[in-house]
């Protein structure tokens, strides 16, 4: 949370994860809905699933979502998508090496090859469907 967002009281971006990934969200909902349409699709037609999470980069040396990322991972693992947390690659870099521009906290081409090397080995590996 900035300090701006602290003096007027607005929601910190951890209450906001922790509310967007609440069981009983409508969006968490629609999306294990989502998941799980598109696995048995996979499933039948023989396609292999994978999922990459994509940590928040606004805060990477003091990153507090890790508990998404296990809700998120369970859930894909369950429903037999191979999946890949991205946080440990991108370890605790500063945002501003990171972020695409100053105040936009989409990964930039560093965070973009970050993401595509720590990808790539998953990709080559022998997949098992777990269904």
């Amino acid at each position: 949370m900035t300090h701006l967002q602290a003096r007027m009281g607005e929601p910190s971006l951890l209450q906001h994860y922790q509310e967007v990934y609440r069981p009983d969200a409508q969006g968490y909902q629609e999306m294990t809905a989502a998941l799980g349409d598109i696995s048995a699709y996979a499933g039948q037609h023989g396609i292999r699933l994978y999922l990459a999470i994509v940590p928040d980069i606004h805060d990477l040396e003091h990153y507090q979502l890790g508990f998404a990322h296990q809700q998120v991972a369970a859930l894909a693992e369950r429903l037999g998508y191979r999946t890949i947390d991205l946080l440990p690659a991108f370890g605790k870099r500063p945002p501003q090496d990171v972020w695409a521009m100053p105040g936009d906290p989409h990964p930039n081409a560093l965070g973009q090859a970050i993401m595509a090397d720590a990808m790539a080995p998953l990709l080559y590996a022998p997949f098992e469907v777990n269904r």
